[in-house]
């Protein structure tokens, strides 16, 4: 697999015409960095953790939501440096819909099924189901609150967050040719979005994107510095933050999670184990909260000890699920992703009408009928 396959927080792809032109580093360290952000999520969910620690599955989704600005907006710079850029932006669609979209539609079937079986479909599920198909679900839960009826799939809030993320980057970056006013321009809509609406799905996305910009304008020696001084800085940093108020702190938040992305971001060699671990976490991640659900009915024949059983299982059939679905779904499909827009090239710019009908659609749909 090349080193690009694989960065959503948790993997990222592009047009390999391009990739080819451009220099992409390989940040090793991400790897590990999203097998354990996917795990503090997990055990975000999973009821073992203190009321003090309460907010770690949301600021681990604040450093995914660092780490995809960070490389998908690095990996975007760096490719419209080249004349093919707009012409090839068809094809960044069409590899997010191959490497994003069928984990994503097999957990929504997988839980319709299980809602149909267990006899809970109901006019609120039918109603949340569209917003989750159209990737706009986490507007559905700023517009109409959370919903019980789609608990155990509630984290597709942050997948649509990132779905959308992806739809107007590319032509932002295609646009500002600037990297300064970039930086400027993403650090601006960060700031606005979260003093004036009070909404802060994009913040730490737009914000790493100003990072890439700035790394790209940095010097190797002062990126080091800054690299160390940020690890340094931003670790402690987001841990004090982690004991304090949440609503009081989400910009220092943000800022300390993109000073870690910042901190891990340097060139590495690429090992096997931590490779893999990089690239379950998104499946893993997609799935926890169904393991967990699917747990549940044998964890309540332990009494007492439910919650521990429950958790263990529940990370054993996430784990078994995301290595089945990497090994057997995604790297199949990625490794023939260059043949299928080869021998179907209408799927390519197919891929991207879809992709922006399908979001704004669910925008519609929650504005006129949500």
């Amino acid at each position: 697999m090349s080193s690009e396959v694989a960065h959503h927080p948790l993997t990222y792809t592009y047009s390999n015409k391009i990739s080819a032109a451009s220099t992409i580093e390989y940040f090793g360290l991400f790897d590990p960095l999203r097998a354990l952000l996917a795990v503090a999520v997990f055990l975000s969910h999973s009821g073992l953790l203190p009321h003090s620690l309460e907010n770690l599955g949301g600021f681990a989704v604040q450093v995914f939501f660092a780490l995809s600005g960070f490389l998908v907006g690095g990996l975007l710079l760096e490719s419209s440096k080249h004349p093919s850029y707009w012409r090839n932006i068809p094809r960044f669609y069409f590899n997010r819909c191959v490497r994003i979209w069928v984990p994503y539609f097999l957990l929504i079937a997988c839980y319709i099924l299980l809602v149909i079986a267990r006899g809970y479909w109901s006019e609120e599920f039918e109603k949340r189901l569209i917003p989750l198909l159209t990737y706009t679900h986490n507007w559905a839960n700023y517009s109409m609150g959370l919903s019980e009826a789609v608990r155990p799939i509630n984290h597709a809030w942050s997948l649509a967050v990132e779905e959308q993320f992806y739809l107007f980057c590319p032509l932002i970056i295609g646009f500002i040719r600037s990297r300064t006013l970039l930086i400027t321009l993403m650090l601006g809509l960060a700031l606005a979005l979260s003093l004036l609406v009070d909404v802060h799905y994009y913040t730490a996305i737009f914000c790493g994107v100003a990072a890439a910009a700035l790394h790209q304008i940095t010097s190797i020696r002062t990126w080091s510095w800054i690299r160390w001084v940020s690890l340094v800085v931003g670790t402690p940093l987001l841990i004090v933050l982690l004991f304090t108020e949440h609503h009081k702190t989400e910009l220092t938040v943000v800022l300390a999670s993109v000073m870690i992305v910042v901190g891990l971001s340097k060139n590495h060699i690429k090992t096997p184990t931590f490779y893999l671990l990089g690239a379950m976490s998104y499946s893993f991640y997609l799935f926890h909260w169904l393991g967990l659900y699917l747990a549940t009915p044998v964890a309540e024949l332990a009494g007492s000890h439910f919650i521990y059983l429950k958790a263990a299982i529940g990370f054993a059939l996430a784990v078994g699920i995301s290595y089945v679905s990497v090994k057997f779904i995604e790297w199949p499909l990625l490794g023939r992703r260059n043949e299928i827009a080869t021998r179907a090239p209408l799927l390519v710019p197919l891929s991207a009408l879809m992709a922006i009908l399908l979001t704004t659609s669910g925008i519609v749909w929650l504005v006129f009928a949500g």
